[in-house]
């Protein structure tokens, strides 16, 4: 019978990367509390009409990379896995009836999503994320402070030589006018386009500005650019987010052909990106304003900005990322004899109960097995204990890293003091 093997682009997750994804995640979710943003666990399953009003039927997520199938009701439903989170915490807050525009929600996620793509390095068919999101606050001080937030914590976890980019969408009618703009321009090279940007062309001409195929791209600076349509109320927004960040000191450049992705943005949209280690996947975190989503979901029309990063893409750019390694324990019991494994095992517990890091031998070894499992584990301090160091109460702790050997009661709190 043939091995059973994982689904192509979704990857088992443990060892080095586990560990590192867990140090990633624990700095966000630090980061955002102190930010006052509040965790919000939304399923992973959803019915599709969630992502089709939020994204939009034209997007690629919808249009491609969604898994979808029918449930098993009567009225055949389809369902989704869901390929993004910030429609799901969307429709969980106007589901518990805590959108309004009188409060402030300030929420972050982290949680696995799901796209049917090309697998590539820091892409992947199942993917952890995290993000933010942060309704009801109109104010460009909301754009600078979700922007702030996101560069702290980039810098918190040790991502180094990256930048954030940042562009204005302006309001729908400016949108609406630039793609009319986008649409004649582009006409002009009707022939040039790949098929998907033809197609795009006729259903959502800010779309063309993702292709990653070269001859789409080199006709790009041919193109007018958003800024061009833009009416003064959102030039002058831009401008005042711009001068906000300066102000706290967050670094950034213009780039007047950034889109983003989602047919939902509004206004500001950003990214994080770094200047090596994915390749071409380069971007590790972005977001924007999308004050209309809340509305297009059914609920009353909501100032709205977020962001959202790929935790796969920050192992490999981050400090914490796969060269952190494993924290040993702080204490290995080594027991000699039946009455040592007694007392090992007793001393094990309430230590345990102590909150120490320490750990024994389970499978009734040799000391000599034990002190090289004690070495594989990368143990800080090692106990010997036999019949003879029971009935004493006194037992030999050995620094692992130094060689040093030290006798010490065995009581509770003279081993916490040795080994911590």
């Amino acid at each position: 019978m043939s091995q059973l093997r994982s689904v192509k682009g979704m990857p088992d997750r443990f060892g080095d990367m586990s560990r590192a994804l867990r140090a990633i995640e624990d700095a966000f979710a630090k980061t955002m509390r102190a930010s006052g943003f509040s965790e919000i666990r939304t399923p992973i399953l959803e019915k599709a009409e969630v992502f089709q009003r939020a994204v939009g039927e034209s997007s690629d997520i919808v249009h491609k990379e969604m898994y979808a199938f029918k449930d098993r009701d009567k009225k055949q439903t389809y369902l989704t896995l869901r390929p993004e989170n910030t429609a799901s915490v969307v429709r969980a807050l106007l589901q518990a009836g805590m959108l309004d525009a009188k409060h402030d929600e300030k929420h972050f996620y982290i949680g696995p999503m799901f796209r049917r793509e090309r697998p590539q390095k820091g892409r992947y068919r199942q993917f952890n994320q995290c993000g933010a999101e942060y309704f009801g606050c109109e104010s460009i001080h909301a754009d600078i402070d979700v922007l702030f937030t996101a560069d702290l914590f980039l810098r918190e976890i040790g991502v180094k030589n990256f930048k954030l980019v940042i562009n204005s969408l302006g309001n729908p009618e400016s949108r609406a006018r630039y793609n009319t703009m986008l649409k004649n321009a582009a006409q002009i090279f009707a022939d040039e386009w790949c098929a998907d940007c033809q197609t795009r062309l006729e259903q959502n001409p800010l779309r063309i500005f993702d292709c990653k195929v070269p001859g789409c791209r080199a006709l790009l600076p041919k193109l007018p650019v958003l800024t061009d349509a833009l009416d003064e109320h959102s030039k002058e927004r831009f401008t005042q987010v711009c001068l906000g960040l300066k102000t706290c000191g967050v670094d950034f450049e213009i780039d007047a052909h950034l889109v983003r992705g989602l047919d939902y943005y509004t206004d500001t949209v950003f990214e994080f990106v770094v200047d090596e280690g994915l390749g071409a996947q380069n971007t590790v975190l972005a977001g924007g304003r999308y004050d209309g989503l809340s509305q297009a979901m059914g609920g009353p029309s909501l100032p709205s900005i977020g962001f959202a990063a790929g935790l796969e893409r920050l192992v490999y750019v981050s400090s914490l990322g796969l060269a952190s390694g494993q924290e040993g324990p702080a204490l290995y019991l080594v027991a000699a004899d039946p009455m040592g494994r007694e007392q090992c095992m007793k001393l094990h517990s309430q230590l345990r109960r102590k909150g120490l890091n320490v750990q024994r031998d389970l499978r009734e070894r040799s000391v000599k097995a034990q002190m090289k499992d004690a070495n594989r584990c990368a143990a800080k301090f090692t106990i010997v204990i036999g019949e003879r160091e029971a009935r004493a109460q006194i037992g030999r702790c050995r620094n692992m890293a130094s060689g040093e050997n030290l006798d010490i009661n065995l009581d509770l709190e003279a081993i916490i003091e040795a080994v911590t």
